[in-house]
């Protein structure tokens, strides 16, 4: 018999839709409750994400910009890294130096940063 691996995968809406795709994922989630369901809210900010991730019983979000560079934490990240830090369970994922955020003049530093 074979074993059954990590399965994980995010949900995204480009329509806007936010609150339909966390019942989607919370769905999918019962559903599956093996496989790791994330989320990326393209309305609403990485906190309430991971707000929503937590309160649907989900694995993951994704966010272009969760307050991280290469100077530090901004209030931003220091709010998502107290929630990481509470929620262990929930893997917070980001970018730095992505499509509309300003220019970090060191973005392998800002990727090495974390909560």
């Amino acid at each position: 018999m074979q074993k059954l691996r990590c399965i994980r995968g995010f949900l995204i809406s480009h329509l806007g839709d936010d609150d339909e795709l966390v019942n989607t994922a919370w769905e999918a989630k019962q559903i599956h409750q093996k496989f790791q369901i994330g989320i990326n809210l393209l309305s609403k900010p990485a906190h309430e994400a991971a707000h929503q991730a937590q309160i649907n019983c989900l694995d993951m979000v994704w966010a272009d910009y969760m307050g991280v560079d290469s100077n530090g934490l901004t209030p931003c990240g220091k709010m998502l890294s107290m929630f990481a830090q509470g929620y262990p369970n929930i893997k917070l994922f980001a970018s730095v130096a992505f499509k509309y955020q300003y220019n970090d003049p060191n973005p392998e530093k800002a990727a090495r940063m974390h909560c």
